[in-house]
Formats: structure tokens, C-alpha cells, sequence
């Protein structure tokens, strides 16, 4: 997520590496990794650019071929920008709680209403605009994951990828956590559930 680093997952990396080997890592300005003064160093273009750079030193040791990538919120739509970009380097991709562009996340003003300043602002977010992506994941298999009563990132947003993506790949798998919020984990059950649904 956009304020975590790969210590949020130590207590489920355990569980998790019981089926896949697992590959943790911080973005631009989070964790242990380097703070960029530029704010452009921070684009989403910019951190995919990270994450794939981490896969191709990789690759050699996992092989791309069984490479799925897992995200949580600001990571969940960081799970669909990359897939939709791109959709050769994954197995199978796995969005919890993603959402689908910073305008319909984060509000703002819609780009045909924009003029001036704002309009150069609404522009920018174009780039995180995954649903325009989507015809590019016909082929990937899709697991998404959300809580229903999530009031961080509201269902709809992984709803209306879902239903926009159906158009293009059938095949794309849901679960919908009832009852469930942002973040949860059963204290009873190893894993994080809103990572690890079977």
C-alpha cells in the first residue's frame, strides 16, 4: 500500500512461502528504499518501472512463467496497472482492495469539466486509469479480492473492473470478504485472508 513497506507482511511471508517462493520489496520512498526529492521520481509509470527492474533481476532464478503478483490497496491497483501494462511478465495477478484510477479513488473533477491548472491535474491522472487497460488482460488470469464493507477503498471499484473485465476474460475469479472491512486477517487461521484466499 501507498504508506507500507515489506515489513507489513512479515507475519504472513511464513505462511505464504509455503506455497510459492515470495519476493517483497519497498517502493520509492517507503521502507528501506531511497526518497527521491523529485515528486516525478514517484510516478506510477516510474514505481512500475521499479518493480519490473526487480522481476528481470529475477527472472533468472523464478522464471517468469510462474511469476504472480500480489497486491494490497495502493498495491492492489498497483496489481492491476502492472498486469494490464504488462500482461506477458505474470502468471496470474491477484488485486485486493485495488481500485481503479486516482480520479474515480480520489475524487477530482471530470476531465471533460476541467480547464486551466486543473485540467494539466486531471491529465496526470490519466496514467493511473487501469479500467482503459483492461482489453490487454484477455489472456491473464485474474484472482481480485475485496471486503464488503471496506471504507477505504469502497467495493464498487473492484466491482466495476470485474464487470468491465468479464467483457474481455471470462475467466477472472472473485471473492467478495462479507462483512469484511480494509484489512483482515482471522487470528485463528495462518495468512492474512484478504492476501491468501486459496
Amino acid at each position: 500500500g501507498f504508506g507500507g513497506a515489506k515489513e507489513d507482511f512479515a507475519d504472513h511471508m511464513a505462511h505464504l512461502a509455503t506455497r510459492a517462493t515470495v519476493v517483497t520489496l519497498d517502493l520509492r520512498g517507503h521502507g528501506d528504499s531511497d526518497g527521491p526529492a523529485d515528486p516525478g521520481a514517484y510516478s506510477l509509470d516510474r514505481l512500475a518501472a521499479d518493480v519490473v527492474s526487480v522481476l528481470d533481476r529475477l527472472a533468472g532464478d523464478l522464471g517468469r512463467a510462474c511469476v504472480r503478483l500480489l497486491g494490497h490497496s495502493m498495491g492492489g491497483h498497483g496489481t492491476w496497472y502492472l498486469g494490464a501494462m504488462f500482461p506477458s511478465l505474470w502468471a496470474a495477478i491477484g488485486p485486493s482492495a485495488g481500485w481503479i484510477s486516482f480520479f474515480t479513488y480520489g475524487g477530482g473533477v471530470a476531465r471533460e469539466e476541467a480547464t486551466g491548472p486543473q485540467a494539466a491535474l486531471e491529465q496526470a491522472k490519466l496514467e493511473s486509469d487501469t479500467l482503459a487497460l483492461l482489453p490487454n488482460l484477455v489472456d491473464l488470469p485474474v484472482f481480485a479480492i475485496h471486503g464488503t464493507e471496506d471504507d477505504n477503498v469502497p467495493i464498487r471499484e473492484m466491482r466495476t473492473m470485474v464487470e468491465a473485465m468479464r467483457k474481455f476474460n471470462p475467466e477472472v475469479r472473485v471473492h467478495e470478504q462479507e462483512g469484511a472491512g480494509h484489512w483482515y486477517d482471522w487470528p485463528d487461521q495462518p495468512g492474512a485472508e484478504c492476501l491468501d484466499y486459496p
